[in-house]
């Protein structure tokens, strides 16, 4: 660890990798105890690589049932990058990944269908929850909830008529619904969200 500490992230002392990123960033790394840091680590390897595996195995699958999505994001990635390397393209100017906005509705909208993990948290005091309908309901200290994504995303009176349709249109206005959790929301969103986007959109570049 500490030889980490000692290396230089600017790339220019040698490879480097997201522990010395994270070490030499200059906010979070000199303040970060080692023991936080490794938490963090754990956080990226672990809990990011079978849900973003599971994100991709779908996105292929619900390209593969809607033909017209996959050929939108094929003329988009087209126009983007042409026929020239994508690799070294993306090395040059990696805010090319910002034009790809249907590619990343395709991703969104598969997670919306298919979130890779639950989401369960625990009531540190009692919590007065109130429906639409108006009804309050009081949860108990240290009671689990557990905020079902899954059916959230197919709750027609937030996505339409259409809530059970692969889509990926209904992201491209700018406009995502709180409903929208595969990552949960602040203050306690996932630390690995930018990752796994760019984790999926380079395997869909491939």
């Amino acid at each position: 660890m500490e030889s980490h500490r000692t290396k230089s992230a600017d790339g220019k002392s040698g490879k480097v990798d997201i522990l010395d990123l994270a070490l030499n960033d200059s906010e979070y790394g000199t303040q970060a105890t080692t023991s936080e840091i490794i938490d963090q680590m754990k956080t990226f390897w672990l809990a990011g690589n079978e849900t973003t595996a599971s994100v991709l195995c779908w996105v292929y699958v619900y390209l593969h049932q809607n033909p017209f999505a996959l050929a939108a994001l094929r003329d988009e990635l087209d126009n983007v990058f042409g026929t020239e390397n994508v690799a070294r393209q993306i090395t040059e100017n990696p805010k090319l990944l910002n034009q790809l906005d249907y590619t990343l509705a395709v991703i969104r909208e598969t997670l919306r269908l298919e979130p890779p993990a639950q989401m369960i948290r625990k009531a540190v005091e009692p919590y007065q929850v109130t429906t639409r309908s108006g009804t309050s309901y009081i949860i108990e200290k240290d009671a689990a909830i557990l905020i079902n994504s899954y059916q959230m995303a197919r709750t027609k009176s937030i996505w339409g008529e259409d809530a059970a349709e692969f889509k990926p249109e209904r992201f491209l206005n700018g406009n995502i619904p709180l409903a929208f959790m595969p990552f949960s929301k602040r203050p306690r969103d996932c630390i690995g969200t930018n990752l796994a986007y760019l984790e999926v959109l380079a395997a869909l570049l491939c």
